[in-house]
C-alpha cells in the first residue's frame, strides 16, 4: 500500500503497536484461535511509510499507542471480548485509519463475528478502495456451525500434538484452498509434520507474504519455520536478523533468532552467526557458552592459516603465502614455524632487517629447534622455494592427518563408533601413546563397550600416570559397571591433579561426574529419606543438573512434601532460556503431578523437531482431559459419554487414564472398570504400556483384582527398565491393597498369601515390609510386628514411612509411651509432616488433652493445605 492511502495517525500505529504484533504472533504460532487472527491482522502496520505528525496529534498518538498495548495484554490473557472493545476505542480515536479498520475486520472474522467484520471491511472499502488487503477480506465467508466445529476440532488436534489429524481437519474446513487468514497457523503445523509438508509450507508462505507485502508476520512465520530444519536454518537465521530491523516484529524476530542459534551445529558458520547476534544484542550467557564450545572444537585458525600458506608457497603464490603467514602470526604471535617461513619470504624481498628480527625471535621461542631452523636458512635465495616446497609437502601431510583425526570425532558425534575406532587404529598404526588410548576409550565408552573402554583407559594411565582426564574417564566406566572399589580413589587423585594444573574445566567435569554417580545411587535407593539426602549432595556438586533436581522432587513427593517438590522444580525452568534437558525434566514432573497445563507450556518452549514421544503424549493427554471434564459436567449422561470416549482408539492409553483420574475424584469405581474394559475392547492388541496404564488406573480405583488380571499377560522380559520398575510398583501395590483388605477384617494370616510372593522378589522393599508388620498385628503377633518394625527403624531412622508404621504398631500393641516418644522425635525430624500431627492429636485426645489435640489437628490441616499449594 502506498503512503497516500494512510491517515496521519498511521505513523503512530507503526511506532506504537509492535508489542501487539509480537504478542499476537506468538499466540498464532501456538494455534490459539483468537491470537492467530490478530497476529496476521496486527502486523499489517509494520511497513507503513512515515508521514508527518503534527504537535496537536501527540496526545492522540500516545493514547492510540496505549490502546494497542492493551489489546495485546488482553489477548495474551485469553480475554478476546475485552481486546475487541479496546480495539474499537482505537477506531474511535482514528475512525478512518486503514490499518485499524483492517485489523478490526480480520479480528472479527477470526472470531466469526461475520456481520461486524463485514461492516469494517465495507468501511475500509469505501474509504480506501485500492487497499490491497480488500480481496483477502472479501474472500472471507460466513461459516456454518458445522464448519466452525471442524475448525475448532482442527485447532484442538493441533494443540494436542496430533498434527496429521489436524491437517486433515483443516483441509476439510477450507476445501484444500488455504485462506490467507489461516496461512500462518496451517503452514506452521504442516511444516512440522514431515519433510514433504515442510517443503510445501516454505514454498507457500512466501507467496502469501508477497500478496501481503506490508504484513511482516508472514515473513516472520516463514523465517521461524526455516529454522526448524538444519538444512535451511542458516537461511532462516539470516531472514530473522533482517526482520529485527523492522519495529513491528523486531522483538519476536530477535527471540526466534536467538533460539535458532542455540539449535545450530558446532561449526564455523554457526560461530559467525552467533558473533553477529552478540554484536547487535546484549551479552547472552547461553550463546556465549555455546560459542565457546564451538570455538573450542573448531580447527585452530592460526594453524589452518599457516597450512594454507605452505600450499601457496608450494604453488608459487608468494603474495598469498605472505598474507597467510602474517595471518597465522596475528592469531598466534608465538608461531615459530610461521616466523621462519615469513623470514624466508622477507629475505627474498631483500628486507633483511625484518628477516633477521623474525629469525632471532623464532629461535628464542623454540631453542630446541635451532638446528632445524638453521638448516632451512643456510640456503641461497635460489633454492628457498625448494626448501619451502619440502616444508609445504610435510605440512600437507600434517594437514591430511589433522583432517583424518577430525573425521574420527565426526564419526563419534554421528554415533558411527565402529568407523571411528577403525579410523583411529589406522591413524595410530604402531605408535600408540596415552592420548591415543584415551581417545579410543572415549569412543568405546560412548558405544557402550565398557569393558573395552576400561582396558583402554588403564592403558592410557599406564602410559601417562598423571593424566587427570584418564583418571576421571576410568572412574566413570568403573562406576557404570558397578565396580566401585577404585572409584573414590580415582576421583580424589583426579581432583588433586586438576587443582595443581590448575584446570577449572576439569574440576567442573569431575563435579558433574561425581554428581551423576550420586544421582544414580539415589535413584536406586528405596528409602525416600536416604534418596533425598543423596540427591541434595548431587545438586550441591552440580546445581544445574535438572535430572538430579527431578529426582529430588520425586523423592519429596513420596515423603508427601508436594510444596517443596514444586519449588525445587520451579527453579529448574525459572531461567529465561532453560536448556532442553531442564524443560524435559519440568515436563516429566508436571505430568507426574497432573499439571498438564504447565507441561504443555513447557513443551511449547521446545523446538518441534526435538519433542519426544512422551511430550507428544502429554499434549494428547491435555486434549483428553478437556474431553473428560466436559463429559463429567454432563450430569446423568456423564457415564455414557465417558464410556463412549473410552471406546475410541487410544493408542497411548492416555484417554482412558484421564477418564480414570476424573472418576477417582467421584469414586465411580464401577464406571472406571467399565471404561478400562471399553478401552481394551477398542484395542484388539493392547501394548505393554497401555496395560501398565490401565493396571495403574484400576489400582488407583482400589480394583486390585482387575488390575492383576490386566497385568497378568505381560511378558516381563519384553519390557524396558522403566516399565519393569513400574510393573514392580504396581504388583507391590496390588499385593498391599489385597493384604490390607484382609488385615482390616482381622485375617492377617490370609494376608500373608499376597505379601509372601512379592517379598520373595523384593525382600528389602519398605512398603511390603510395613504391610507384613500390619499382617502380623492383625494375626495377633503384635510383639513380632513391633520387633520387626523397630529393627527397620533402627537401620533407616530417617524413613518417615517406617516411623509412622512404628507408631501405629506401638499403638496397636498398647505401647502408648513408646508411640508418644516416636511421634515427638518424628515431629522434630519432620516438622512439616501432617501425618505425625494427626497421630499426635489422636494420642493427646486419648489422654484427655483435648485443647492440645485440637491444636495438633489444626497444625495438620494447615500443613496439608500447604502441601497442596502450587
Amino acid at each position: 500500500m502506498t503512503g497516500e492511502h494512510r491517515t496521519p495517525l498511521s505513523t503512530a500505529v507503526q511506532a506504537g503497536c509492535h508489542k501487539l504484533g509480537n504478542a499476537l504472533l506468538a499466540g498464532c504460532l501456538t494455534f490459539a484461535v483468537l491470537a492467530s487472527g490478530l497476529a496476521e491482522c496486527g502486523t499489517v502496520f509494520a511497513q507503513s511509510p512515515s508521514t508527518q505528525v503534527t504537535p496537536n496529534a501527540d496526545a492522540a498518538t500516545k493514547a492510540l499507542t496505549q490502546l494497542f498495548e492493551n489489546v495485546a495484554f488482553w489477548t495474551q490473557r485469553g480475554q478476546p471480548t475485552v481486546a475487541l472493545h479496546t480495539l474499537e476505542r482505537a477506531i474511535a480515536l482514528s475512525p478512518a485509519d486503514a490499518d485499524t479498520l483492517a485489523l478490526a475486520a480480520r479480528l472479527n472474522f477470526q472470531l466469526d463475528h461475520y456481520d461486524a467484520a463485514n461492516a469494517y471491511r465495507l468501511r475500509l472499502q469505501k474509504l480506501w478502495p485500492d487497499d490491497p488487503r480488500l480481496p483477502a477480506l472479501s474472500a472471507e465467508q460466513k461459516r456454518t456451525p458445522e464448519e466452525l466445529r471442524i475448525l475448532g476440532e482442527a485447532r484442538r488436534l493441533a494443540a494436542a500434538g496430533r498434527k496429521e489429524e489436524a491437517i486433515l481437519a483443516y483441509r476439510q474446513f477450507f476445501n484444500n484452498k488455504v485462506p490467507d487468514s489461516l496461512a500462518i497457523e496451517f503452514y506452521t503445523i504442516l511444516g512440522t509434520t514431515s519433510a514433504a509438508g515442510f517443503k510445501i509450507a516454505t514454498e507457500e508462505l512466501p507467496k502469501v507474504a508477497a500478496r501481503w507485502e506490508g504484513d511482516t508476520s508472514f515473513r516472520l512465520a516463514n523465517a521461524r519455520l526455516l529454522t526448524f530444519e538444519a538444512g535451511t536454518r542458516s537461511a532462516g537465521i539470516k531472514e530473522l536478523a533482517e526482520l529485527t530491523k523492522l519495529p513491528m516484529v523486531a522483538a519476536a524476530a530477535r527471540v526466534a533468532w536467538h533460539d535458532a542459534l542455540l539449535w545450530q551445529g558446532p561449526d564455523a558458520v554457526s560461530r559467525d552467526e552467533m558473533d553477529l547476534y552478540l554484536k547487535e544484542n546484549a551479552t547472552d550467557a547461553a550463546l556465549e557458552t555455546k560459542r565457546k564450545e564451538i570455538q573450542d572444537n573448531l580447527p585452530d585458525e592460526g594453524l589452518m592459516a599457516r597450512l594454507r600458506a605452505y600450499e601457496d608457497v608450494a604453488a608459487g603464490r608468494k603474495d598469498q603465502a605472505e598474507k597467510g603467514f602474517m595471518e597465522a602470526l596475528r592469531i598466534h604471535p608465538d608461531d615459530a614455524d610461521a616466523m621462519i617461513m615469513l623470514a624466508l619470504i622477507r629475505r627474498e624481498q631483500m628486507r633483511q632487517k625484518e628477516a633477521v628480527e623474525l629469525i632471532a625471535k623464532a629461535m628464542a621461542l623454540a631453542p630446541d629447534r635451532r638446528q632445524e631452523f638453521t638448516d632451512m636458512l643456510v640456503v641461497s635465495p635460489d633454492n628457498t622455494a625448494s626448501v619451502a616446497r619440502n616444508s609445504a609437502a610435510n605440512a600437507a601431510i600434517r594437514q591430511r592427518i589433522a583432517a583424518d583425526y577430525a573425521q574420527v570425532k565426526t564419526f563419534t558425534d554421528q554415533r558411527r563408533f565402529d568407523d571411528a575406532e577403525k579410523l583411529l587404529r589406522r591413524l595410530a598404526g604402531k605408535t600408540w601413546n596415552g592420548q591415543t588410548y584415551l581417545s579410543l576409550g572415549y569412543i568405546q565408552k560412548e558405544a557402550g563397550k565398557l569393558r573395552e573402554a576400561e582396558t583402554s583407559f588403564r592403558a592410557a594411565l599406564k602410559s601417562d600416570p598423571g593424566n587427570a582426564d584418564g583418571m576421571l574417564a576410568l572412574a566413570e566406566v568403573l562406576a557404570n559397571q558397578n565396580k566401585l572399589d577404585e572409584v573414590d580413589t580415582l576421583y580424589a587423585h583426579a581432583r588433586d591433579a586438576y587443582a595443581k594444573q590448575p584446570n577449572k574445566n576439569g574440576l567442573i567435569l569431575l563435579d558433574r561426574a561425581q554428581s551423576e554417580r550420586l544421582r544414580l545411587q539415589a535413584e536406586a535407593d528405596t528409602d525416600p529419606a536416604g534418596a533425598i539426602r543423596t540427591f541434595r549432595k548431587a545438586l550441591n556438586l552440580d546445581p544445574g543438573n535438572p535430572w538430579s533436581r527431578l529426582g529430588l522432587a520425586r523423592a519429596l513427593l513420596k515423603q508427601g512434601d508436594t510444596a517443596e517438590a514444586k519449588r525445587i522444580m520451579a527453579r529448574a525452568v525459572a531461567e529465561e532460556r532453560p536448556t532442553n534437558d531442564a524443560l524435559q525434566a519440568g515436563i516429566i514432573f508436571a505430568d507426574q503431578i497432573g499439571d498438564l497445563d504447565q507441561a504443555n507450556r513447557l513443551i511449547a518452549r521446545i523446538p518441534p523437531g526435538e519433542r519426544t514421544a512422551s511430550m507428544r503424549d502429554a499434549q494428547t493427554r491435555l486434549g483428553a482431559r478437556t474431553e473428560v471434564k466436559q463429559a463429567l459436567a454432563g450430569g446423568r449422561a456423564a457415564r455414557e459419554r465417558l464410556l463412549a470416549i473410552a471406546a475410541q482408539p487410544d493408542p497411548t492409553g492416555v484417554r482412558v487414564d484421564e477418564i480414570g483420574r476424573g472418576l477417582m475424584k467421584t469414586r465411580e469405581r464401577a464406571t472406571m472398570r467399565d471404561a478400562v474394559a471399553a478401552g481394551i475392547a477398542a484395542t484388539p492388541r493392547p501394548t505393554a504400556q497401555q496395560r501398565l496404564m490401565y493396571g495403574g488406573i484400576l489400582l488407583g480405583g482400589e480394583q486390585a483384582g482387575d488390575a492383576a488380571a490386566v497385568l497378568s499377560s505381560l511378558d516381563r522380559a519384553s519390557l524396558d527398565a522403566d516399565q519393569q520398575k513400574y510393573l514392580d510398583e504396581l504388583l507391590n501395590g496390588i499385593a498391599l491393597q489385597q493384604s490390607d483388605k484382609l488385615v482390616r477384617r482381622g485375617r492377617g494370616n490370609q494376608a500373608l498369601t499376597y505379601l509372601t510372593p512379592r517379598l520373595s522378589a523384593q525382600p528389602n522393599d519398605t512398603s511390603l515390609n510395613l504391610g507384613l508388620s500390619r499382617a502380623y498385628t492383625a494375626d495377633g503377633k503384635s510383639d513380632d510386628a513391633v520387633a520387626m518394625i523397630n529393627d527397620m527403624l533402627k537401620s533407616k531412622p530417617d524413613d518417615l514411612n517406617i516411623r509412622i508404621g512404628a507408631i501405629d504398631a506401638a499403638i496397636a500393641n498398647g505401647e502408648r509411651r513408646r508411640a508418644e516418644d516416636l511421634v515427638s522425635r518424628g515431629i522434630e525430624q519432620f516438622p512439616q509432616d501432617a501425618q505425625l500431627y494427626v497421630r499426635s492429636a489422636n494420642l493427646k485426645m486419648a489422654n484427655g488433652h483435648k485443647q492440645e489435640a485440637l491444636a495438633d489437628f489444626r497444625q495438620a490441616r494447615d500443613l496439608r493445605q500447604k502441601q497442596l499449594l502450587p
